[in-house]
């Protein structure tokens, strides 16, 4: 038998506890019921028969960890984008007619070639032939950076037009 102590168990159903290492003293582990290891497991099922463990949730998220997580849902289609920067001003109208015909703005045009030229293709794919836009695109990212707009203009943008 293991010696164990203070098992809690966690959102995911895995048991944070603290197992007494020979060489180490004791020390924290994380057991799952389902882990690789069989000495994962092991420790899981001995944390388990200790009886009832506490739940200890984990910490409420932050602000930055909120804002990441709503980004990550954002998405533009190709015409809500260029209807999105024609009507903002952040690019022409003839800008926007050139990219619908297959002609990228200068400022996109100028950013992809500052990419390493592995990258470029791609980028210059995903900008003339998009099938979604995502907030999270490194591509969007680097063109509002290029442009001087923060990245709360650019969600505001993301969620203005998504609605359009």
């Amino acid at each position: 038998m293991m010696d164990i102590q203070n098992p809690r168990f966690t959102r995911d159903n895995r048991i944070d506890c603290e197992i007494k290492h020979p060489d180490l003293g004791w020390i924290p582990f994380t057991a799952s019921a389902d882990d690789i290891e069989p000495f994962g497991r092991e420790i899981y099922a001995t944390a388990r028969a200790l009886g009832p463990a506490t739940f200890v949730p984990p910490p409420a998220p932050s602000q930055d960890d909120l804002r990441a997580a709503a980004r990550a849902d954002m998405r533009l289609s190709f015409s809500q984008l260029l209807i999105g920067l024609v009507t903002e001003g952040w690019i022409s109208e003839a800008e926007g007619e050139g990219w619908l015909s297959g002609q990228l703005p200068a400022a996109v045009i100028a950013l992809i070639a500052t990419l390493p030229s592995a990258e470029r293709f791609a980028a210059k794919a995903r900008a003339l032939r998009p099938d979604e836009i995502a907030r999270t695109d490194p591509l969007v990212s680097a063109l509002a950076s290029a442009e001087g707009k923060t990245g709360e203009e650019v969600d505001a943008f993301f969620r203005i037009y998504a609605a359009i």
